[in-house]
Order: C-alpha cells, then structure tokens, then sequence
C-alpha cells in the first residue's frame, strides 16, 4: 500500500523534517523558514496530536457510548421510572449490552461503526508510531498486512451477522480510509513533514482532502445520524419472549423483553403492564417492535 520513504512520520537521519529544494532554496542563505512553513508545521502537529488522543471521532464515539443506551431505553420502555426500573434489573455492567443489541439489530449502524472505528484506531496507532517503516519487501508486508488487518476482520465479523455483501462494503470503506490516512501523511497533513503540502502532486492533495472530508462527514454527521435512529425506532435491543407471568392473581400471558435469565425462567420487562416481572414457559417472539419510531409518533 505504501512504500517505507512514504510512511507516516519518517524521518531523515537527523530526526527533522526534510525541507526541498523548491520550499527552502530562495530562504537557504538567510536561514529563515520558508513562507508558510511555520503554519503547515503547526497544523501538521496539531493533527498528530489530535491523532494521539483519538480525534474527533474518539469524542463522538465517547458520547454515542454514554448517551445511545439512555435514549434506546427512554423511547423503548418510556423514561423516568421506566428506565430506572430497566437498568436496575438488568444492571450497570450491562449497560454495554443496550449497544450490542442495537448494533446486532442495526446493519446499517454496525458497519458504520465499525469503518469509524477502523480508521480511528488506525490513525491513532500511525500518530503514535506503531506502523512499521523500512524500504524492504517486510517492511512493506507488514504496512499492508497491518492495513488490512482490522478491516478484514471486521468484515468477516459484519458478514457473519449481517451477509457477505454488508461484510465486503464494511471490508472495503475501511481499507479505503486507511489508505487515506496514509495519503494525507505523503501530502503533508499529517506527520513531521508539512513542507510536502505545497511538493506533492495535486491528485495526492485532492485525495488527501476527500478522505478527510469523507472521514469527517462519516464520523461527525452519518454515525450519529444512524445511531439515533437506531435509538429512537421502537424496536428492542434484546430478545423479546412470551412468557406466563404471574402478579398473584394467577398465571397469564405477558410480552416481556428479557433482561436476565433466572433458572428455568427470565427477568424481563413486561411491555402491556409497563413493569418488571419473572417470567416462565417462555417462548420467542419474532416481532422486536415495542412502540411507534420518534419521527412517526411526532407527526401525528
């Protein structure tokens, strides 16, 4: 994919940025920089450094993680008292579970997630110098096999719940924004050498700036777009079960989405009496709809 001269982050024998010949010839006998080369240099650390903390796709990521669930279980089962009733049943270590669910109900979602995730943590590991550099053919194998890694696995995965179709897509939108990862450190966005910005070709530039722009849209705009409405549609994010439930007036049948199982019997919530309740015999239930999507219910 990428030669070891043209890896992210090289280096010089000296450890400092190359500077060209058409960038620092006319500045060479005064020592002064070159025009413009002070603010590509800061851009170009400001991005590694926003690479080494995740970016901005890490605190989107974060925020999805903490507020998705809650959203999932106030629209599903109703806030409030709803959700508290929820949550202490099933507990706080399972709160993870509430995005499982989503994603293994959600193809849509899931893929997303997992191309974001592909090339954050790619760009994450390129900013802090985990990939390989060399101009030998190992060298070389490892980039690739490091490159691909990650996006063939979460193929597979996607492709063994979802198809082989939402697996190859997933599979090749995360090779392709890693690849573009590491364009934008050959065009001088990223790494120690800004001074490639104004000496790399213009289809390096212009590929450098649709795989950001593409990056960006995905993790800023699509993701959480799909994440809510994943989060709002109604549907549950675990199984839902027929089950006999008895509140002491003898047994009766009850809707429940199971929240734990207990011996021979699950804790779930029942969704027509709106509280939680233990239920035995119980059975799957193919319809996951527990109530209206957001968007529907607000236009009535």
């Amino acid at each position: 994919m990428t030669s070891g001269s043209d890896h992210p982050d090289d280096r010089n024998s000296d450890g400092k940025p190359e500077i060209g010949p058409s960038a620092g010839s006319a500045h060479a006998a005064s020592g002064a920089p070159p025009p413009h080369d002070s603010d590509r240099a800061s851009r170009s650390r400001e991005a590694r450094q926003s690479d080494k903390r995740g970016g901005p796709g890490h605190n989107v990521l974060l925020l999805l993680i903490l507020m998705l669930p809650a959203l999932k279980l106030a629209w599903t089962v109703g806030e409030g008292s709803a959700t508290r009733d929820v949550v202490t049943a099933m507990g706080p270590a399972n709160w993870p579970d509430v995005i499982l669910g989503m994603m293994l109900g959600d193809a849509p979602f899931a893929t997303l997630l997992a191309i974001v995730v592909s090339r954050i943590s790619f760009a994450y590991f390129a900013a802090h110098g985990a990939v390989p550099r060399g101009d030998d053919r190992i060298s070389r194998a490892r980039v690739v096999g490091l490159s691909l890694a990650t996006p063939l696995a979460f193929g597979v995965l996607i492709g063994v719940f979802f198809g082989p179709w939402w697996g190859l897509t997933t599979a090749v939108a995360a090779v392709l924004l890693r690849y573009g990862v590491i364009v934008e450190y050959r065009a001088g966005r990223r790494g120690r050498h800004p001074e490639r910005r104004a000496q790399s070709p213009a289809p390096w530039r212009r590929a450098a700036s649709f795989g950001q722009a593409a990056a960006l849209v995905l993790t800023v705009v699509v993701l959480p777009v799909v994440a809510l409405a994943d989060a709002l549609d109604g549907r549950s994010w675990a199984p839902v079960v027929h089950c006999s439930v008895d509140y002491g007036r003898g047994p009766a049948p009850a809707r429940l989405i199971e929240l734990d199982r207990v011996g021979n019997g699950v804790v779930g919530w029942d969704v027509d009496a709106r509280e939680i309740a233990n239920g035995l015999d119980c059975a799957a239930d193919d319809n996951d709809v527990i109530r209206e999507p957001w968007w529907r219910d607000r236009l009535r």
